[in-house]
């Protein structure tokens, strides 16, 4: 062969190879990173991966680019790493949070953004894990975002994981039926949520029935932390 044809099948198989090895060993790294949350707190690897498959059928529905979704995905595994800094009372405790152990809980999307910083594997995605408490109304945390300030994809997790808290069964809250939480997602349409996503994703969930039959499974998530 010429050899300009033999380089660039080369350097195709190479590329082929660096995207495949990039994938494992990011895939690797989030495995770890939930293992350890989840030997600490209810967000295990399967509230992870199922709050993906809910993300990604609203992503979709909003027809988002395909490199859009593998950051919507990596975003909802990851939105609540910061929590391993958080010790394992307070993350169980099954009474209310007192207003030092409320700061303590709210200061985990900044260690999140800080966590996902350090590392070129999830750099990407550290914005959008620090906005991910934001409010539309401009009442969330850490910045006190509002509206279209919020990143999209923050705004996505926001609704899928405060869907999945709400029908997360919980030593202290009980878990709302799908009707239950979607009449809520609908009640905190324009000031938690943004309205227009609100509207899509309660689309989603009625049309989609594996989404829904999702939702009288037993779940881990804690709502509203």
């Amino acid at each position: 062969q010429e050899a300009h044809s033999v380089l660039k099948e080369a350097e195709d198989m190479m590329y082929k190879r660096k995207l495949a090895e990039s994938a494992s060993t990011r895939s690797s790294i989030i495995r770890t990173l939930l293992q350890t949350l989840g030997s600490k707190s209810h967000e295990t690897e399967e509230h992870a991966w199922r709050l993906q498959r809910t993300a990604l059928a609203l992503g979709s529905a909003l027809e988002l680019s395909a490199d859009e979704l593998n950051r919507l995905s990596v975003l909802v595994a990851l939105h609540d790493i910061g929590k391993i800094t958080i010790p394992k009372d307070v993350l169980l405790k099954k009474g209310p949070l007192s207003d030092a152990e409320w700061e303590m809980m709210r200061r985990h999307p900044e260690t999140g953004y800080r966590i996902a910083a350090a590392t070129d594997e999830f750099a990407y995605v550290a914005g959008d894990i620090l906005a991910h408490h934001e409010r539309w109304d401009g009442k969330g945390y850490p910045n006190g975002l509002a509206g279209k300030e919020i990143p999209l994809l923050a705004r996505i997790t926001a609704i899928v994981d405060a869907y999945d808290a709400m029908i997360s069964e919980r030593a202290y809250s009980r878990a709302m039926t799908h009707d239950e939480a979607v009449a809520e997602v609908r009640a905190c349409a324009g000031t938690q949520f943004d309205p227009h996503l609100a509207d899509v994703f309660i689309t989603v969930l009625q049309k989609n029935t594996a989404v829904r039959g999702q939702s009288r499974e037993p779940h881990s998530n804690s709502p509203g932390r």
